[in-house]
């Protein structure tokens, strides 16, 4: 009896160890050879897990290690006439380091498209990201065969994914109003893409998101505790006063402001475990913003 109990247990182990490879086997996102009318493999498709990231994308692998990259999987697709797709899945550690990382690359010249949770397309390319992965489905040429292949590839990939996967609850804090686009950010690469404090991380957030309204930015970074974001507010206002990019500092009601070196105001405040930043030539619309975030942030309903 004691054998078979053991047995049991091994078998227990081997299929729920099984099912859970299962459930994260990147692969399996990947057409075969008949699965896309048109389109079939060619080569043998790459796969690069941790540190080997670099062999695929060498420069800019340090932004996906900054989110929690785990493994991609890239592939070729091909018609009867040589044109050629490419394919790169990316799997991250979850759904708020795929949402991040798409959100960072996004596109000016890209469209909005209705594909996974979120995506878009332009003449090369389709983006997307669904539950943990970010998709990149991208071609050499344009045109309306190029242009068919990269949706049905991308459509294929996005059916395979079962779970949509939610937003981190922080970019759900920015103000609708005037709102155009989001970005999640996880650390200082990502953040200089957006906006340049330093070469270092002067904030020291846990994580943050940037709204872009047009005329101004709009910062909500998030911190593990009131103490940690009291610490870290009175750190940056420190820093920020050594730094030759910013200058003209004034200490206002609830926060401090600065003028960067492009003639930008910079209006910071803490809000229980968050700091909010305003920058913009204008300062008129910080109040109503700020407002609105702190209800958001302690859950005011809005009626």
């Amino acid at each position: 009896m004691k054998h078979l109990k053991s047995l049991f247990f091994f078998l227990f182990i081997v299929v729920f160890s099984a099912a859970a490879t299962a459930d994260d086997d990147i692969f399996k996102l990947l057409p075969a050879e008949d699965e896309v009318e048109g389109w079939k493999p060619y080569g043998t498709p790459d796969n690069y897990e941790g540190d080997d990231l670099f062999f695929l994308i060498n420069g800019g692998a340090d932004l996906y290690y900054e989110y929690g990259f785990m493994e991609v999987l890239a592939e070729h697709f091909s018609d009867d006439e040589n044109r050629t797709v490419r394919i790169e899945i990316y799997r991250m550690e979850d759904p708020g380091a795929a949402f991040g990382i798409y959100s960072v690359s996004a596109s000016a010249a890209a469209d909005p498209y209705m594909i996974g949770h979120e995506g878009e397309i332009s003449d090369y390319h389709i983006r997307f990201w669904k539950d943990n992965y970010y998709v990149i489905v991208s071609a050499l040429d344009s045109g309306e065969e190029t242009e068919t292949g990269m949706k049905e590839i991308a459509g294929f990939i996005d059916d395979r994914i079962p779970e949509k996967g939610e937003k981190p609850e922080i970019v759900n804090y920015l103000p609708e109003q005037n709102f155009i686009s989001a970005k999640y950010i996880r650390g200082n690469l990502a953040m200089m893409n957006v906006y340049f404090f330093n070469h270092d991380d002067i904030f020291g957030y846990n994580e943050a998101v940037t709204g872009d309204y047009g005329d101004f930015k709009l910062f909500v970074m998030g911190y593990g505790s009131k103490e940690a974001a009291s610490e870290n507010f009175a750190r940056a206002e420190e820093r920020m006063k050594a730094l030759d990019r910013f200058s003209d500092h004034e200490t206002a009601e609830n926060g401090f402001i600065f003028t960067d070196n492009q003639g930008n105001k910079l209006f910071a405040s803490q809000i229980d475990n968050h700091i909010l930043l305003f920058i913009g030539t204008d300062l008129t619309m910080q109040p109503e913003m700020f407002e609105t975030v702190e209800d958001a942030i302690k859950g005011v309903t809005l009626q």
